[in-house]
């Protein structure tokens, strides 16, 4: 396999994360040499895909409430549109962010995302904004080129993410658009990483042919490096970028076990050292680029 990030051939197993089983299937962790980061294979497919993200997965990882990142990323696109106010928002999961910019700003809002169940859930629940499957939007023919197109939390889900990126640009991106990019950065260093690692590692010694049981949502764990070469390459010239450190997938409180206090006070001191240093150290990033164009 290749890289799906950089498409390097320089490739080798992984010993960070484990194979798992999903849909009676074996999956594989790659980590490229290149651009350090970590690839599945195979990918999931389509079928697959729409069984792992339903409505279901959105309820359970991304609740209704306003996330605590809307203001900022708001604040920022005001800061840096400098065209009309148009937002194309691709994977969309439950339209709060979109609801968010229509009633905060007065964007005309448009979402994409998998499976005809959510979206037909998110157009009843937000008759306000034009939402589409993929396929739709595709189909539709849609001409209008946007100012702002965001992409939350879905790199890491995508297999192909060259290409999203390059068409979403190339295809609906206004000549003096910006890109707005948030997500997960799993192999880039911060401290909770070093304890997963040691964890796997001590696990792996004891449990060698035992498979990982999770679902495969994350297809690519990447580094900061690594996401930025990503866009460079796809014609976008940077004008922010921020990483910093949540508790995920660690505790954000403190529980009853000793286990999870643990991993609570590792979360803590791990977003303490990302707060205090200018490296880019953390586990998530924003990025906005500018169109080349």
């Amino acid at each position: 396999m290749n890289c799906l990030y950089c498409n390097s051939p320089h490739v080798e197993k992984s010993n960070f994360l484990r194979p798992t089983i999903f849909n009676k299937r074996q999956f594989t962790y790659f980590k490229c040499k290149d651009c350090h980061t970590i690839s599945i294979d195979p990918t999931p497919t389509e079928a697959e895909k729409a069984i792992m993200f339903s409505p279901v997965y959105h309820k359970t990882y991304y609740p209704e409430e306003v996330k605590f990142e809307y203001p900022e990323i708001f604040a920022l696109a005001e800061k840096y549109n400098s065209t009309c106010k148009s937002l194309l928002d691709f994977g969309r999961g439950n339209g709060s962010f979109l609801s968010y910019f229509k009633e905060k700003g007065g964007y005309e809002c448009t979402g994409i995302d998998y499976g005809a169940d959510l979206i037909n859930q998110l157009q009843r629940t937000y008759p306000g904004i034009h939402f589409y499957t993929s396929e739709q939007f595709s189909d539709a023919d849609i001409k209008e080129k946007f100012s702002i197109i965001h992409l939350g939390d879905v790199l890491s889900h995508i297999d192909r993410p060259n290409d999203l990126i390059q068409h979403l640009i190339t295809r609906y991106l206004d000549k003096e658009g910006i890109m707005i990019v948030e997500g997960p950065m799993e192999n880039n260093f911060h401290l909770a990483l070093v304890f997963r690692k040691l964890i796997s590692g001590v696990y792996s010694f004891f449990f060698k042919k035992k498979m990982a049981g999770h679902i495969p949502y994350h297809l690519t764990f990447t580094t900061a490096d690594g996401q930025k070469k990503l866009f460079e390459k796809n014609g976008l010239h940077m004008v922010y970028w921020k990483v910093f450190e949540t508790a995920w997938p660690y505790n954000d409180k403190p529980g009853n076990s000793i286990a999870s206090v643990m991993k609570y006070a590792i979360a803590k001191l791990s977003i303490f050292i990302s707060n205090h240093t200018s490296a880019n150290f953390g586990n998530r990033f924003i990025y906005i680029g500018r169109n080349k164009a």
